[in-house]
């Protein structure tokens, strides 16, 4: 699994050459969209194949937390790790006989390393949060017993998550949150070609590590948190909190690193940008509902929690703790997303804040908004709610995202 993982994830960097034209050698958002795809629909695909045998774990931050959480034995764990180390080798090696050197579009067979103009601590951060996201997303849909409803869309969520990773980092750092990938294309590229692609190697171990401790620990506080109290449940709360921290950070993440306007005089946002900005945001909705669901109702939204609360789906106490936790976790996200982005590499100006573009007037705006959340809060209510959607109900978050990434 893991050798795959690395051919097809990094082989699919390799190939194309993501930069653009001219004296702006910034990413394209395409480009950046086609390999977040990449890597994390192969996790899916791999976690399918191989989670019957060893559980999937394809990456040793994943195998730490779990072999910590009691998912796994710590000889199994290491049996894993020293298995994922060799298939990252042995991936790294197989790409150098598919590419020729001089077709290497990354130069280092695609190799994590900070990009120019982002700083230590904010990879740290963004390597701290993106295995925290994947961590959380593991233990809350592949190992938490009420998750058992939607256990087999676990691969598929655990993707997702590599995905929204990807999306947000690969402008940064490339995207690790997975030492073991990190270092067999860092060990064969500098036999290859001579430079060292270890420079900022410590990065991709103690960044993945600490974020999947620090997901274990929250998940563990978490299942410590009362279940009712007065009519309030304390783990929806924090699982709101979490799931709109996250949600921020993904989705206005994803728009804040990649330059999404043409070149030259036209402003306008590339089609590619938007693509990638909506299935960001929407994507994430569907990993952080079966992440969260079987704690609070995956809301993540304050629009929601109303209706579900006219509809009598939650009841008033509840609604009102929900949206304290989704204000508070969306402040939050924004404060990690100062720690991740120096304000001159956020390309929004303002850490992807909505706002009237140029053109449009105040109603134009108003009725989308209507018109997008009457979209998202009908899905709700049909697909999650309905008794007889009860048939689909394992894909209602994954309806419920769509919905997101249509409007």
């Amino acid at each position: 699994a893991m050798a795959l993982f690395v051919v097809i994830g990094c082989g699919t960097a390799m190939g194309i050459d993501g930069h653009r034209n001219g004296p702006d050698t910034a990413s394209l958002p395409g480009w950046v969209l086609m390999v977040a795809l990449a890597f994390g629909l192969s996790i899916t695909v791999l976690v399918y194949a191989t989670g019957h045998h060893s559980g999937g774990h394809i990456n040793c931050a994943v195998t730490l937390g779990l072999v910590i959480a009691g998912e796994c034995s710590v000889a199994q764990g290491v049996a894993n790790f020293f298995a994922q180390m060799l298939g990252s080798t042995a991936g790294a090696g197989i790409l150098c006989a598919i590419y020729p050197a001089a077709m290497d579009t990354t130069k280092g067979l695609g190799s994590n390393g900070l990009v120019n103009g982002w700083q230590l601590h904010n990879a740290l951060v963004g390597e701290i949060m993106g295995t925290f996201l994947l961590m959380y997303v593991v233990l809350q849909t592949a190992c938490h017993p009420k998750s058992t409803g939607n256990r087999a869309q676990a691969a598929l969520a655990i993707g997702l998550a590599v995905f929204m990773a990807h999306v947000v980092l690969i402008p940064i750092d490339g995207c690790s949150i997975n030492p073991t990938r990190s270092f067999g294309p860092a060990l064969i590229s500098t036999m290859r070609y001579g430079a060292s692609s270890f420079k900022d190697m410590w990065i991709f171990w103690v960044g993945p590590l600490a974020g999947s401790v620090l997901a274990l620990a929250v998940y563990k506080i978490q299942e410590l948190a009362k279940d009712a109290v007065a009519g309030i449940s304390f783990k929806a709360f924090t699982a709101e909190f979490v799931a709109m921290t996250l949600f921020v950070v993904i989705g206005c993440g994803s728009a804040m690193g990649i330059d999404g306007t043409r070149d030259g005089a036209d402003t306008s946002s590339l089609p590619g940008w938007v693509l990638m900005v909506a299935l960001a945001f929407g994507l994430s909705i569907t990993v952080l509902a079966y992440a969260t669901g079987h704690h609070s109702g995956g809301h993540i939204n304050c629009a929601v929690t109303l209706g579900l609360v006219l509809a009598g789906e939650c009841s008033i106490a509840q609604g009102l703790t929900n949206f304290l936790a989704q204000m508070l976790g969306s402040v939050a996200g924004a404060a990690i997303l100062c720690l991740m982005y120096p304000k001159a590499m956020d390309h929004t100006g303002g850490l992807g804040s909505n706002g009237l573009a140029d053109g449009w007037t105040w109603h134009n705006a108003l009725v989308g908004e209507m018109v997008g959340t009457c979209l998202l809060m009908y899905v709700v209510l049909q697909t999650a709610c309905h008794p007889k959607s009860t048939g689909n109900r394992a894909q209602a978050a994954l309806a419920i995202g769509l919905a997101v990434f249509m409007a």
